[in-house]
């Protein structure tokens, strides 16, 4: 083990997905944290209604879908840092998310 980091204060990280410029971490705190490769520093942070249960990038890098305990699914869009909910039907956690390329759209299991 080389480095240790507390990126989320008194909360365990629930959810990580990593990009070559940035790394994203969800946690037990309600938090999503868009963070520089070095974790000097968060660069956004977004609060959710629920724990982050499920993260996921776009293929192009540009926008993170997350999902929480609650089964709300939002998108963080990083081209111009907005942070919309966009479904609210899943009564139990998001377990994962995908994006199909093909489609543009996403599939959520729960």
């Amino acid at each position: 083990m080389e480095e240790v980091y507390k990126l989320h204060e008194n909360a365990a990280i629930s959810s990580l997905v990593v990009s070559s410029g940035f790394c994203v971490t969800g946690g037990e705190d309600q938090l999503l944290r868009v963070w520089q490769m070095d974790f000097s520093e968060y660069i956004l942070e977004a609060n959710n209604d629920g724990v982050v249960t499920s993260l996921t990038l776009s293929e192009d890098a540009a926008q993170v879908a997350c999902g929480t305990s609650t089964g709300v699914l939002s998108i963080l869009d990083l081209t111009n840092n907005n942070y919309r909910t966009i479904v609210r039907s899943h009564t139990e956690n998001v377990k994962q998310i995908c994006y199909h390329t093909y489609s543009n759209s996403m599939v959520t299991l729960s």
